[in-house]
């Protein structure tokens, strides 16, 4: 016999033998098997936690904008980093995030859309 049918062989040997063991589950042994199933809504439930508001920051942050003239920006803590959200003029973007950064001693996600 070639190599090759030795091979074939083999590799057809080795399908049927896993074809026969992979469906030893039937209806009457199954029964009884004790296989918790995970809750998932208790899953998701725990991952959709509203996020931790600094309030503090926020308000630091929020007043360091104000006094620089932007007042409809705000900061969105349902992202980590907090995210800078609003509409200011493209020349004043990169004004507005240093600004912010720098009240809140940290590097925020910019959300920040042109007017």
């Amino acid at each position: 016999m070639s190599a090759q049918v030795k091979n074939y062989l083999l590799i057809l040997s080795a399908i049927f033998f896993l074809s026969a063991c992979g469906n030893s589950l039937t209806k009457e042994n199954t029964t009884n098997l004790n296989v918790e199933i995970p809750n998932k809504s208790a899953n998701q439930n725990s991952a959709n936690t509203s996020p931790i508001i600094d309030v503090a920051e926020k308000t630091k942050i929020e007043d360091a904008l104000k006094k620089e003239g932007f007042k409809d920006l705000t900061i969105d803590y349902s992202t980590q980093p907090p995210t800078l959200r609003g509409k200011v003029s493209q020349d004043k973007i990169a004004i507005a995030i240093l600004v912010a950064e720098k009240a809140a001693d940290k590097k925020l996600m910019n959300g920040l859309s042109e007017k």
